[in-house]
């Protein structure tokens, strides 16, 4: 997962202006100022508002969302952001609580105060958490009866409006129950007694409440309201269920309340509502089971422990009941996530309690929970780590560790040991490398366990080390192990998925635990091994790839050092691994957390400490491709234990074994500069530890022959440019590695040559793979490449023979990547082959693209295309450059596919315009492709073309392959593509221009310059191209291409686009003379005149002169010398028997523009009367919109335009006499 790295940053810049506005907006918001002229007795103060727009508070919630990624940018702001919610939402509950509920018509967008303050507070809530922000609320008592009244009656209403009548501003939402439930819980918190803050109110009894409570008559009338109250949402399917958990919590662990009964009375209702299931002829609903056990849980934990005491026994047995099969609710309670957390919470609770009773009392008969009872939760509890409930298995972890803090340090090891014995149930132990299976060495295969069972039980040992409750020396070895284990487990789904991420992030908060709660010495005393009696078998897998390298490069790392390596020093660099290679981004940034937290702790075992933690930096590492191939490189250089840790992260799964093919290009790029960071010696076992891993398994897979491949190319692609001529004995060392790459392609007539020597990439199957295809093709050029250089030998002609063959297959690919790879491998074999294979190779590529009935398809044939293009500059004959650019040039035509002719033209650019060379046919080719408007079912497909052909023009242009005059006409063509309506087009023509401005003789860089594609939509840049069609060096031969192209800007473009090109248009001819102008509209006629049948133009340039009417811009020239009957005739056949609709309705427009023409005034008339009775009725409508305008004749009004033509006859025949015209022939 890859973000942008900036966007904490963003919101760390970003909060001042954000708190800044909620500051200023809200007062705003909640209060309206009364004025001083109004004569109120409040005139000049402000008065808290009753309703408000819910855009409004959809907009304070947006600026308060942001800060969810780091909450604590609010703290210093949160008194002074809560306090006028608070008081706003207390003024209204004391004065207006009235005016909560009108009914009427509903008023749609707006809603009472409550609602949108309780919105905001909830937000608040989510942000920061419902501790923090419930200390903010208002806890004075007196505000407890107006708080409960207010609820009572809103929530009553709600009821009564479902049924009756319609509530104006819509029902109470659950965000306010929420939020009044815990601001009454809050209240509670009042050291009198209720009874002398209760009336004898006895408030509204909500109906529908699934669980009724039977109170005794000395109970306060206010306690009783507050049991309803909680007892009615405690079954509700909301977040206001917590709440009235909570409030109930409250009011039963009040002492005057447990004076009175209260308590007893509650406790007995939650427990007979529990264990009543199966006698129940309906059970509860477990919305009401999942209420009733939150408030179990949050009285066991607020409860006194003398008060448990006599209770423990009846909750558990009544809790063990719920969960059994004899009961009606273990069906929905095992089907029920919340309500297994719940239980799971009762549970711990119990447990906690009961241990510490019995530490008070040792010698009491028994347990409190009675026998068993502590074993049965804690298996429960382990049992629950398997869940496949997330927040369920976060329970579980977080209860055994909470009871482990209460237990003996052997019975903790017992947990520990029975976590550890399930960790590793399917596990195998073998060489990663090969797959063998090897009795408890190396690493374990991961691929046949439970990836939920393993976030769960890795959670509970970081649960265990978060809370110290772990004994430091038996078993932090086994569990440091584990964790190691799970920071680098992954497994992929059926749909390829990665469902270990979850592993990996609990192992992260585990080691910053670790760092955190144990001394230097507990964490150095401890080795990261499973097994203490297998110290030697049992090497760990931090360390074995390592090793492996590391012996082939001693001058660098020791093998002594690397096996005194301390237990910090292991743990920094599987941290500094996950940190830069992790495909999550979260791991990434919870692994840094974690390598700071154990740097800043435990400074002097780590080596670069200070060094490490300012370049793992947590922003830095946001974005995978820059921690892989920046980061990473930048660790390996501070010291060889990170070089060799970090070699051995990228050739694992989270490097060149990946299962995502951008991490293992990433990966292999980063393994090319790890070669060479610490000098050239490092190459040659890199090259050995690649060609090892590559050959270790019989058949490796594809992914990872994939990452193998393109590691192996940037090793050599980079070892081919070092200098080493003062260093011959390296050169020779590393030459020889280098050379046996030339058999990766080699297949040979030895079955066991070809096994032993190489992938067998000529094998038709392998090379099937699109990948294959990529990594052999940029293996190939990097060995080629490093041949040229005179690093290598020349292949030996099988070897040639089989690279050529690879090569032509992967040129059958339509993979992209695999094109561009092949190409490379094109270009950089024909520098080493010989005239005559240069000629038939080329020859029978060009037979193979020429010859239409041998069953290739075009996407088959594009990378052989592309490889023309490639060989160009290095083919030795020239006759074979012209059958290049003959076979290229057949290509661009229209009788084959776009893709392909897109290829041939880049090929024609890239190959034979950079090498200088141009005929006249290609010359032809480009400006036929500049004028390529091929539309499919895509749409305009031949904008591709024409964005290629732009490409070739540039080369030319700049280059001057020919004439001042074709410069000239093909600048001109470039001009029509840079005002033309498609955007990237336009920008593609524009970057043309402005490299070659001069062709224009108006200096060398135009006045105004664009770099955005966005800029080529604004009214300057269209006014800098229209000031070339009144420059006298250039107006002669530009004005006619570029106005080809504005007429589909201005006439037929986007919404933006016809605004901005049309008004640089106005702008221009107003700043202009008539003689400009009218040359301007000599063009647009001739437009017309050469386009009639094709709609492309001249529906554009209709619709663009019909504005230039509307705009005024044509009737500057009524009394010049215009040809305006040319123009009248021109649009008339322009729609002479059309059924377009669209362009007959712009011939209309432009006729009642011309109107105003007085030479042509009466032609016009007569023109538009005849349309008066035009087959579509649209067209009838708009002529007799033009002569009502034109002529005010009245009759024109009122008449039904859309009956049938004999009915008009007479209402348009009556006109044409009025007016004096020709009566139209039927």
């Amino acid at each position: 997962m890859d973000t942008t790295g900036d966007e904490d940053l963003k919101l760390q810049r970003a909060s001042a202006d954000l708190i800044a506005e909620l500051q200023r907006s809200l007062p705003r918001f909640l209060y309206k100022s009364i004025p001083a002229e109004s004569g109120h007795r409040s005139a000049g103060s402000s008065r808290v508002r009753g309703l408000v727009r819910e855009t409004k508070t959809d907009q304070l919630i947006k600026l308060l969302e942001p800060f969810q990624e780091w909450p604590q940018l609010l703290d210093p702001h949160l008194s002074g952001l809560l306090q006028p919610l608070v008081s706003a939402f207390i003024d209204y509950v004391s004065k207006h609580a009235g005016m909560y509920h009108q009914e009427g018509k509903p008023s749609p967008g707006i809603i009472p105060l409550p609602r949108a303050v309780s919105k905001i507070l909830y937000v608040f809530c989510k942000v920061r958490g419902t501790k923090v922000i419930s200390q903010f609320l208002n806890n004075e008592p007196r505000y407890l009866e107006p708080m409960l009244d207010a609820l009572e009656s809103w929530a009553g209403k709600m009821y009564s409006s479902k049924e009756n009548a319609t509530s104006k501003h819509g029902l109470m939402i659950w965000e306010e129950s929420f939020i009044m439930l815990l601001w009454l819980s809050h209240l509670l918190l009042a050291p009198f007694d209720l009874s002398s803050m209760s009336s004898d109110t006895a408030g509204i009894q909500l109906r529908d409440c699934l669980l009724y409570v039977d109170l005794p008559a000395m109970i306060p009338c206010i306690a009783k309201r507050l049991v309803h109250i909680s007892t009615y949402h405690l079954s509700l399917p909301s977040k206001a269920r917590e709440a009235a958990g909570t409030l109930l919590v409250r009011l039963a662990v009040r002492t005057d309340m447990r004076k009175i009964g209260l308590q007893r009375t509650l406790v007995d209702w939650a427990l007979s509502s529990v264990r009543a299931q199966s006698d129940a002829a309906t059970p509860t609903p477990i919305y009401g089971f999942i209420g009733i056990l939150s408030f179990l849980a949050g009285f066991i934990i607020s409860a006194e422990i003398e008060i448990l005491k006599p209770l423990l026994s009846r909750i558990y047995n009544s809790v063990q009941h719920a969960k059994s099969e004899q009961s009606p609710s273990s069906t929905g309670t095992n089907s029920s996530a919340s309500a297994r957390k719940l239980i799971i919470k009762v549970e711990r609770a119990l447990a906690v309690a009961g241990m510490k009773i019995d530490s008070k009392a040792p010698d009491d008969s028994g347990p409190n929970l009675g026998e068993g009872a502590l074993e049965d939760i804690i298996d429960h509890l382990l049992t629950a780590l398997e869940d496949k409930d997330t927040p369920v298995r976060f329970a579980a972890s977080k209860g055994l560790s909470v009871i482990a803090v209460e237990l003996e340090p052997d019975m903790v090891e017992q947990i520990i040991d029975m976590i550890d014995e399930r960790l590793y149930e399917d596990t195998f132990w073998e060489d990663a490398h090969t797959g063998v299976d090897v009795p408890r060495s190396f690493e374990p295969n991961l691929g046949a366990v439970s990836a939920l069972r393993w976030h769960g039980l890795i959670l509970a040992l970081s649960q265990l080390i978060f809370r110290g409750s772990m004994p430091p020396k038996p078993v932090l070895s086994r569990v440091i192990f584990s964790l190691t284990i799970a920071l680098r487990f992954e497994q992929r789904s059926s749909l390829g998925n990665s469902i270990g991420t979850s592993v990996r992030d609990a192992a992260c908060f585990g080691l910053w635990a670790l760092a955190r709660r144990y001394s230097t010495a507990e964490i150095k005393s401890c080795k990261p091994v499973r097994n203490e009696n297998y110290d030697n078998a049992t090497v760990s897998a931090l360390q074995v790839s390592a090793q492996q390298l590391s012996s082939t490069a001693d001058a660098t790392s020791s093998e002594s050092t690397k096996n005194t390596m301390s237990t910090l020093q292991v743990l920094a660099n599987e941290l500094v691994l996950a940190a830069t290679l992790d495909a999550a981004g979260n791991i990434r940034r919870g692994a840094s957390a974690a390598l700071q937290e154990m740097i800043g702790r435990h400074p002097e075992e780590i080596k670069y400490g200070i060094d490490l933690v300012q370049v793992v930096d947590y922003h830095g590492i946001a974005l995978r491709s820059r921690a892989m191939t920046e980061i990473a490189i930048s660790v390996s250089q501070l010291e060889p234990t990170y070089w060799h840790s970090t070699i051995r992260g990228l050739l694992d799964l989270r490097g060149v074994r990946s299962g995502d093919v951008e991490c293992r290009r990433n990966a292999a790029h980063a393994i090319g500069l790890l070669a060479h960071s610490r000098g050239p010696e490092m190459v040659a076992p890199t090259v050995s530890t690649l060609r090892r891993r590559l050959h270790a398994r019989e058949i490796p897979r594809v992914e990872e022959r994939h990452g193998l491949l393109l590691a192996l190319s940037e090793v050599v692609s980079r070892w081919s440019d070092v200098y080493l001529s003062d260093r011959p004995h390296l050169l020779t060392t590393t030459e020889g590695g280098i050379a046996e790459l030339w058999h990766i392609c080699y297949g040979g007539g030895d079955p066991k040559t070809r096994s032993n020597q190489g992938v067998g990439a000529t094998d038709t199957k392998q090379l099937h793979s699109a990948l294959t295809c990529e990594a052999v093709c940029s293996l190939v050029a990097a060995l080629a490449k490093a041949s040229i250089h005179g690093k290598l030998l020349h292949p030996s002609p099988t070897e040639l023979h089989e690279c050529l063959q690879a090569l032509e297959m992967s040129l059958r690919q339509s993979d992209r990547n695999v094109l561009v790879a092949s190409t490379r491998a094109a270009r950089a074999l024909f520098r080493i082959l010989d005239r005559d294979t240069q000629e038939k190779l080329v020859s029978r590529w060009a037979q193979v693209l020429g010859d239409r009935s041998s069953g290739s398809t075009e996407g088959n044939v594009v990378g052989v295309a592309a490889a023309l293009g490639a060989v160009f500059q290095h083919v030795q004959a020239s006759q074979t450059q012209n059958l290049i650019i003959d076979t290229l040039i057949k290509l661009v035509s229209n009788e084959h596919g776009i893709s392909l002719r897109c290829t041939a033209l880049r090929s024609l650019t890239s190959g034979v315009l950079e090498s200088n060379v141009i005929s006249e046919s290609l010359s032809q080719a480009l400006n036929a492709c500049l004028n390529d408007y091929t539309t499919d079912n895509r749409g305009d497909v031949g904008s591709l073309i024409r964005l290629e052909a732009i490409d070739g023009i540039a080369v030319v242009l700049k280059r001057g392959l020919v004439s001042m005059s074709e410069r000239q006409n093909m600048a001109a063509r470039v001009c029509g593509l840079a005002v033309e309506k498609i955007d990237r087009v336009r920008f593609r023509a524009w970057d043309c221009l402005q490299a070659s401005w001069e062709v224009f003789g108006l200096g060398v860089k135009p006045q105004t310059l664009i770099s955005d594609i966005s800029q080529t939509s604004i009214i300057e840049y269209f006014l800098q191209l229209l000031s070339l069609c009144s420059h006298h060096l250039t107006q002669d031969w530009i004005t006619k291409p570029l106005l080809e192209g504005y007429v589909t800007s201005g006439g037929a473009g986007s919404e933006s686009l016809l605004g901005a090109s049309r008004a640089a248009f106005v702008f221009y001819t107003e700043s202009s003379n008539l003689a400009t102008l009218t040359r301007l509209c000599t063009h647009l006629t001739d437009l017309i005149r050469e386009n009639i049948s094709n709609d492309r133009l001249a529906m554009p340039t209709l619709e663009f002169v019909a504005f230039l009417f509307e705009a005024g811009v044509l009737q500057r020239l009524r009394d010049q010398d215009f040809a305006w009957r040319r123009l009248f005739t021109e649009v008339r056949k322009a729609h002479f028997k059309s059924g377009n609709v669209q362009k007959i309705e712009a011939a209309v427009k432009i006729y009642a523009g011309m109107m105003a023409v007085p030479r042509v005034r009466a032609e016009v008339q007569e023109k538009l009367s005849s349309m008066l009775l035009h087959p579509y009725p649209k067209i009838r409508n708009a002529a007799a919109d033009a002569l009502l305008i034109v002529t005010e004749d009245k009759s024109l009004m009122g008449v039904n335009w859309s009956k049938g033509q004999a009915e008009l006859k007479v209402v348009v025949r009556s006109f044409q006499a009025r007016a004096g015209l020709q009566p139209t022939v039927a």
